[in-house]
């Protein structure tokens, strides 16, 4: 920019708020959460392709990652996954945890795991599956900006009808000492056991991030139905033009 400028015209991604922000007030800059993602073998190939379009997306590089992934992904996979991410991120993380045992729900292993590595970070995060799908380049800002104005330590969508957050949202670094009955509850289904422990220090973030579960009668719904298709159904239709990220797509 030209240095005796004082009036830019035009950025619509919010990136030069946020740069000049930055700057010139530092005292105000939060930290950046770290976008953790996990996977297994079975959704590897997911977090591939999620990743892969993050990148196509031409998400700025604001944000790290971390890669948590089930003992047996073969190797092959783990680095091409590790490929993908450092297109999109200022740095990649990652991290094995060993295969759930019997009796215990994988995905809730999988959240703990990444819990109590962000507490040793010291860091915000945000929980985001390879079925969640960003879908414009603002989306990291975007969240980002969420999470800093809303004031609570847990930032995600509220499920309609069940009032409790999706797993996929937006965490404190503390989150263990938050949820430590959720923390030893390994086999339950961790954003449905943590909601009395959290829900009140929880900001609904759905404008920007919407939850989908299923489709019924040709309708998205967020809590039943088979898995949504979005080839040809006309249902992206019926997401909303202010989200910025969207859950879920197998």
């Amino acid at each position: 920019l030209e240095p005796d400028a004082v009036l830019f015209h035009r950025n619509k991604d919010g990136t030069l708020i946020r740069l000049l922000r930055n700057r010139m007030f530092p005292s105000l800059h939060k930290v950046p959460f770290t976008v953790v993602m996990s996977f297994f073998n079975g959704d590897s190939e997911a977090a591939r392709r999620t990743l892969e379009w993050i990148a196509r997306l031409k998400t700025p590089k604001t944000h790290p990652i971390l890669l948590c992934y089930e003992q047996g992904v073969p190797n092959v996979m783990i680095q091409s996954i590790l490929q993908a991410a450092h297109k999109s991120f200022v740095k990649v993380h990652h991290s094995q945890y060993r295969r759930p045992p019997r009796g215990t729900f994988p995905p809730t292993v999988a959240f703990i795991h990444a819990a109590n590595m962000m507490a040793k970070m010291g860091k915000p995060w945000l929980w985001m599956e390879p079925d969640a799908i960003p879908l414009k380049q603002n989306w990291l800002d975007a969240l980002q900006e969420e999470y800093d104005t809303c004031g609570k330590p847990f930032c995600g969508p509220i499920v309609p009808h069940r009032g409790h957050m999706n797993g996929t949202g937006l965490y404190p670094a503390n989150t263990p000492e938050l949820i430590p009955e959720t923390m030893k509850a390994t086999g339950s289904v961790f954003d449905w056991k943590m909601k009395n422990e959290m829900i009140q220090s929880c900001h609904d973030c759905s404008r920007i991030f919407f939850h989908t579960w299923g489709v019924i009668d040709g309708k998205l719904n967020p809590i039943e139905g088979p898995d949504p298709n979005f080839l040809g159904t006309g249902l992206i239709n019926q997401i909303p033009d202010t989200a910025v990220i969207m859950h879920r797509c197998k």
